[in-house]
Order: structure tokens, then C-alpha cells, then sequence
């Protein structure tokens, strides 16, 4: 919504708010991918983590990287003959398979060909229930929308991101609600123009937030160096309480 306003109080005041779904889909797409192989989004911390894979595999570009993810990126296993009798025999117990049809596989194989036929949930429960020994190098967020049927799984690649970050933990609570943003949400654009100046709503301009119009005020305001009152009181005329989409 724009609102324009040349008063003879000198103030030539054009206000700027919207909630902005390009900025939205912007978001989503450096921050979101999809995996092909593993059926699954991925988390992509802005390409960085795509960077990151393409320094790691020596590519030249990053794209279609993030299909380039698999077993290997999720796990690393002992891959020894103690590990491969306990998979198989549990795989023979559990599912009915065949020492003839994995002899020839190592421990990562015979896991990566049963992903191919369960999803990564299912692929786990194998892993943690045959008894091999094994290091996990990544977590599941789910993130709920506010419809009925609103919901996705996003892998989180949590030892990439701990060397990218050059952080030993992540918070996965406080990610969860960052990536909820990126898939149900739209940030707000909230800036001002007064006599030709640009201000923006810095408590509010491209943040996950609802739009308040005494906040935008208030925060133009503040940054305003001239006659506060007076832009405050124009602010209230022309200022809506409720913004579209643009």
C-alpha cells in the first residue's frame, strides 16, 4: 500500500507497506531445496550450505548441488565384517533378505539400497535397531502451517553447519521456528519517504512480524530529525491500521 501526503506543513511524506511475497519467495528458495534422492527439503542456510558442498566436492558451480547429498552425508559407518553380519542377519530376520543378495556390498551399500525403497525415517530405524555402530551427522525438523495438511519435513545437516557456522551446537528450537517462517510466513516491507529521505521501519522492514501501526510510527519517528510532533501527527492521518499484500 503506498500513501502519499503533500501538506502545507512542508512534509512531503509517501509511506511504503506491504506484506512482500516476492521477498517471501526469495527466502525460500536460498534457504529451502528440494533432494530428489532422498525424497526430502533440505535446509540450505542461505547457499551457504551449497558453498560449503562445493568447496567440499572440489565442483565448479553449485548447481544442482544439493542432489549431490546422500548416505554418506547423513552417516559414517565402521564399514567393517562385524557390522555387515550383524546388518544382514537383522535385514534377514526383520525383511526376509538374502546373505546371496548383499555379499558383495559393504555396510553403506546394502543401507543406500534400502534407502532407495524406504524413506529416510524408515532407513534409521534400521540402522539404530541392527546393532552397527554408526555417527549421525544430521537432524529433522518439522515444521506445521496454519491449514489443515501444512507440514514438510526439512533434513538439517547439523555437522555442515556447526563447521560453517564455527558454532559446536545448534539450536534446533529457535531453527525450527525460522524455517516455519520460510514456508507459511510473509515479511513485511515497512519503509518512509519524507521531503525525498528515505527511512525504514528498522524493528519491522523484512522481518516475520505483524504489521502495527504505532510501531512503524513510533520507529520513523525516532529517526526523524526534524519536528517529531508534527511528523507524527501526519504519520496518524495517513498511515493505515491494516496492510495488503503486495
Amino acid at each position: 500500500m503506498n500513501n502519499y501526503n503533500m501538506s502545507n506543513t512542508g512534509l512531503n511524506i509517501e509511506c511504503n507497506l506491504f506484506y512482500d511475497t516476492d521477498a517471501s519467495q526469495w527466502n525460500f528458495d536460498e534457504n529451502i531445496s528440494k533432494n530428489d534422492y532422498l525424497d526430502m527439503y533440505i535446509y540450505t542456510n542461505f547457499n551457504n550450505l551449497g558453498y560449503f558442498l562445493k568447496n567440499k566436492w572440489n565442483r565448479s558451480d553449485i548447481k544442482n548441488i544439493y542432489d549431490g547429498i546422500d548416505l554418506n552425508d547423513l552417516y559414517t559407518f565402521e564399514n567393517n565384517r562385524e557390522d555387515k553380519i550383524k546388518l544382514i542377519k537383522f535385514l534377514k530376520r526383520e525383511f526376509g533378505a538374502y546373505y546371496s543378495d548383499l555379499k558383495d556390498m559393504d555396510v553403506t551399500e546394502i543401507l543406500e539400497y534400502y534407502l532407495s525403497n524406504n524413506d529416510l525415517g524408515e532407513l534409521h530405524e534400521i540402522i539404530d535397531c541392527s546393532g552397527i555402530t554408526y555417527k549421525k551427522h544430521y537432524g529433522i525438523i518439522e515444521v506445521v502451517g496454519y491449514s489443515q495438511g501444512d507440514y514438510a519435513e526439512v533434513l538439517i545437516l547439523t555437522d555442515y553447519l556447526k563447521e560453517i557456522w564455527g558454532s559446536d551446537k545448534i539450536d534446533m528450537n529457535s531453527l525450527k521456528g525460522e524455517i516455519e517462517h520460510y514456508f507459511y510466513d510473509t515479511p513485511l516491507f515497512a519503509q518512509c519517504e519524507i521531503n525525498g529521505e528515505e527511512y525504514i521501519a528498522e524493528t519491522m522492514d523484512g522481518y516475520y512480524v505483524e504489521f502495527d501501526k504505532e510501531d512503524f510510527i513510533t520507529d520513523i519517528v525516532d529517526q526523524f530529525d526534524g519536528d517529531k510532533k508534527l511528523l507524527k501527527d501526519e504519520l496518524e492521518s495517513i498511515v493505515p491500521t491494516d496492510i495488503d499484500y503486495n
